[in-house]
């Protein structure tokens, strides 16, 4: 397909990006693009990706893949020996393709246009804003229900804001939200998605010790002690009475789900309904309303991270430790 005017409304993203198209026909193929994104009418994100034809030097289109107006569903990273980092959809949970393609993968050449993409996407393009911290491949990732959850891929630290009642009044507090996918469950795979505070806090032998493991404790009382954990910022003088008793937000799609509101698990391939209604940010700048009600979902006691290195298990808790409270700190 030819490209007219209409590119003339895509924004660019990145370059040099190997995009992988499958199809029941012919299987995968790839070619090397350039990435582009734009809003539709109905406000949900659209991805083209685009490359200078051999035969006559035009901009033609490889993919297109398009999003619900409720927002994208949460990408998968895993980083490559080589620095590559490839971006997938877990459960067909892509949206939808354009013609026959059942399934699309990104490679990016490294992490500065890997981390645009996917934030772009995480965010729905700042609508529910948060700043990746850490995004690193881990060896293994073993739980009390699984010895094995994730293998191989990326665990990620998003930092974003998050306000909760306390001492009285509306507090902005900003709160780390550890991810990742249980891959090695296959067809019963799912996000896992929790923010620090449902963790119990980490001693400072643990932050001392030289190692490539490193076990988190789920919090056995986490509403409790939540607002323990945070760092306050500021108290937010915009916010009413009414405003605080009936938060509300935007959720992404196969994403933790917020409140007491439910949500579906993917968004299918080949359509773009079944997804969760839309709901207003309270905070106006992607801040949130406390998650405390939904805390470790799938009931875990303790999660087991093997990292690749000692180098990335200090590098993941050089960031938990600017973000989590310390307990000696009234």
């Amino acid at each position: 397909m030819a490209l007219g005017d209409a590119a003339l409304d895509w924004k660019r993203i990145c370059r040099n990006v190997q995009v992988e198209r499958k199809s029941l026909k012919y299987g995968s193929e790839n070619h090397e693009c350039e990435v582009r994104w734009r809003y539709r009418e109905d406000t949900g994100i659209s991805l083209r990706t685009v490359y200078h034809s051999s035969q006559d030097g035009k901009l033609r289109t490889w993919t297109e893949q398009h999003f619900p107006a409720t927002g994208p569903a949460i990408p998968l990273t895993t980083t490559y020996v080589d620095g590559a980092v490839s971006v997938d959809f877990p459960r067909s949970s892509f949206g939808k393709l354009n013609k026959q393609y059942v399934d699309i993968k990104y490679t990016f050449i490294g992490h500065e246009s890997a981390n645009r993409f996917q934030t772009l996407l995480y965010t729905n393009n700042g609508a529910d804003s948060a700043n990746l911290e850490f995004d690193r491949p881990i060896l293994s990732i073993s739980s009390d229900h699984n010895p094995t959850e994730c293998r191989g891929r990326n665990l990620r630290l998003w930092r974003r804001t998050e306000t909760h009642l306390a001492d009285g009044g509306l507090v902005t507090s900003e709160v780390l939200i550890l991810l990742f996918y249980t891959s090695a469950l296959e067809e019963d795979g799912h996000w896992v998605e929790e923010p620090h505070y449902a963790f119990e806090w980490l001693t400072e032998s643990v932050y001392k010790k030289d190692s490539d493991k490193l076990t988190l404790l789920f919090s056995k009382d986490a509403p409790r002690w939540a607002t323990d954990k945070l760092f306050k910022r500021r108290k937010s003088s915009t916010q009413t009475d009414f405003e605080a008793a009936n938060p509300s937000r935007k959720k992404r799609n196969d994403s933790m789900e917020m409140l007491r509101f439910s949500r579906s698990d993917s968004v299918t391939s080949g359509s773009l309904s079944g997804s969760p209604i839309p709901l207003k940010d309270i905070s106006g700048g992607g801040g949130g309303f406390s998650r405390a009600a939904n805390l470790n979902r799938f009931g875990y006691s303790a999660l087991e991270i093997k990292f690749q290195s000692r180098k990335d298990r200090m590098a993941f808790l050089d960031i938990w430790k600017q973000y989590v409270k310390p307990l000696s700190v009234s």
